[in-house]
């Protein structure tokens, strides 16, 4: 009823907008506008002396491979398996930097322990904003395997500071990675294809270094706040 009565009503992904029409009987006032990110802002922030540091406190020394999850420790947004992955790469030489804390954070760190991974594991806990783009600096791939994603602010961050990322591509992930052209997204949400997701990236430096370009360039142009704001001010002055 709120959506047939509104004037306009704005989207943050495509792929909303027939679901939302057929559940309207076929109306089409529908504008897609996505979440906004200061990307040179927000990577300015990652100073060599800011990635150095959190470098020091969160890695151990002589890590050849960081792969890390940024956000909230909840069911929704895929922590099982995050373990699950970590298992089928456990013969592998990487670190996973786990950056956020949740209200299941610590179920997270018993199953961690229960399955002999916490040395391969470090979870920072709650890390402030103005932090975040320093502890992407030391990852050398982002993890994102919700169950359920309409946007995902976090890929803009990372994208911001070129850090390449590897998801599924659930509810409109796939749109904000441009269907595979920004980042790595595996053919189905299994730790197995995760794992061959992972591999393949980090056996690559060349295409992560390729991709990581085309997407800092990418989130300037279309999730520039400036650029957003400026649009959802124009549909406010043509209603």
């Amino acid at each position: 009823m709120a959506l047939r009565a509104a004037a306009r009503t704005i989207t943050l992904t495509p792929r909303t907008v027939p679901i939302f029409a057929e559940a309207t009987g076929g109306t089409d006032n529908f504008t897609v506008l996505p979440d906004v990110i200061d990307a040179s802002g927000f990577a300015a922030k990652a100073t060599p002396e800011a990635v150095s540091a959190a470098l020091r406190r969160w890695v151990p020394a002589g890590t050849p491979a960081v792969v890390g999850y940024v956000g909230r420790i909840a069911r929704e947004k895929g922590w099982p398996i995050i373990l699950d992955i970590a298992e089928e790469l456990r013969s592998e030489p990487i670190q996973w930097l786990i950056c956020g804390d949740g209200n299941e954070r610590d179920l997270f760190e018993k199953e961690a322990a229960r399955r002999g991974l916490t040395g391969r594991m470090t979870v920072t806990g709650y890390v402030p904003n103005e932090d975040v783009a320093a502890v992407m600096g030391v990852m050398d791939l982002l993890l994102m395997a919700p169950l359920h994603e309409e946007f995902g602010s976090v890929m803009l961050e990372a994208m911001a500071v070129g850090l390449p990322i590897v998801a599924v591509g659930v509810g409109g992930v796939a749109d904000v990675l441009d269907h595979g052209e920004l980042g790595w997204l595996v053919p189905e949400r299994t730790p197995r294809a995760f794992a061959d997701g992972i591999r393949s990236a980090l056996a690559d430096p060349e295409a992560r270094s390729v991709i990581a370009e085309r997407a800092a360039k990418a989130v300037r142009q279309r999730y520039d706040v400036t650029e957003v704001a400026a649009r959802v001010a124009d549909l406010y002055r043509g209603i």
